[in-house]
C-alpha cells in the first residue's frame, strides 16, 4: 500500500520491516519463534505448572491463570516494555498472537467464556499513557475469539502507586485494597469472564479484581496474561 510506502511496516521487536505475511502480527517471524509459550494452566496461587488439565492446585483459588509465557522471556519482555513504557500502541498485536497461540493449546473449553474485560487503568494513568493496554490486548484477542469485550464493566477508582514500585506482597495487596467498582453488576452477572492483563506478578491486582468480580455475580474467571514474572 501507499502507507507502506511512507512507513514501512517494522517489528516490534528488533524493528526490522516485515515482509506481506509478518504485519498482521505485526512482528517478524524470526522474532515470534523465539518466544516460548505456555501449553498449561498456572495456578495463580504458587504459580506451580497445572499439567495434565489439573484445575488447581489450591482449592481455595478463586480463577484460573493462563500465564502465556515468563516475563524472563527476552522476547515477550521487550514488547512490554514496548507497549507500556515506549507507548507502541502496536506492540499489542504480537503480544495478542502470543496469548492466542496459548490460548490455543490449553485444554479449555474457551466457548464457555463470553465475555473479554480488560484490567482498567485509573483515568489520570490512561490519560497519562494515552490508552490503556490491557484494553489493547483484550480487544486484538478478540477479533479473532468474537466474544464482546465489556471495557467499562470494571473501573479502578483508586489512583495508587504504581505495583512494581511496592517492595513485597503485603504493601502490593494493600495498594490494591478496594481499588475497583463494577459500575453495571448486569455486564458480569452469571457470566463466565476472561480478564485480560499484561504481566502477573505477585497476583494482588488480579486478586483484587476478581473479587470484585465475584462480589457482582461472575461464575468462572479466567486470568489471561502474556507473561507472569517472579516476586
Amino acid at each position: 500500500t501507499a502507507l507502506d510506502i511512507f512507513f514501512p511496516p517494522i517489528c516490534s521487536v528488533c524493528l526490522k520491516s516485515l515482509v506481506a505475511r509478518e504485519k498482521e502480527k505485526n512482528i517478524c517471524e524470526s522474532c515470534f519463534s523465539k518466544i516460548q509459550i505456555e501449553s498449561a494452566l498456572t495456578c495463580p496461587v504458587c504459580r506451580a505448572r497445572l499439567a495434565e488439565n489439573k484445575k488447581t492446585c489450591h482449592p481455595n483459588a478463586s480463577y484460573r491463570l493462563a500465564a502465556a509465557s515468563n516475563y524472563g522471556e527476552p522476547t515477550v519482555k521487550t514488547l512490554i516494555w514496548r507497549l507500556k513504557y515506549e507507548k507502541r500502541a502496536a506492540a499489542a498485536r504480537p503480544l495478542a498472537a502470543v496469548l492466542l497461540k496459548h490460548l490455543e493449546l490449553l485444554p479449555l473449553n474457551l466457548s464457555v467464556f463470553t465475555v473479554l474485560i480488560p484490567m482498567p487503568l485509573h483515568r489520570a494513568r490512561e490519560r497519562e499513557r494515552g490508552f490503556n493496554q490491557s484494553q489493547l490486548l483484550a480487544e486484538a484477542v478478540n477479533q479473532k475469539l468474537g466474544r464482546s469485550v465489556a471495557a467499562g464493566a470494571l473501573l479502578r477508582i483508586k489512583h495508587s502507586a504504581p505495583q512494581a514500585e511496592a517492595k513485597d506482597f503485603d504493601e502490593r495487596r494493600e495498594n490494591m485494597k478496594n481499588s475497583f467498582l463494577v459500575k453495571n453488576p448486569k455486564l458480569v452477572e452469571n457470566k463466565n469472564i476472561i480478564l485480560v492483563d499484561d504481566v502477573f506478578t505477585s497476583g494482588a491486582t488480579m486478586n483484587e479484581a476478581v473479587k470484585s468480580l465475584k462480589e457482582n455475580g461472575a461464575l468462572k474467571i479466567l486470568g489471561l496474561v502474556a507473561a507472569k514474572a517472579g516476586f
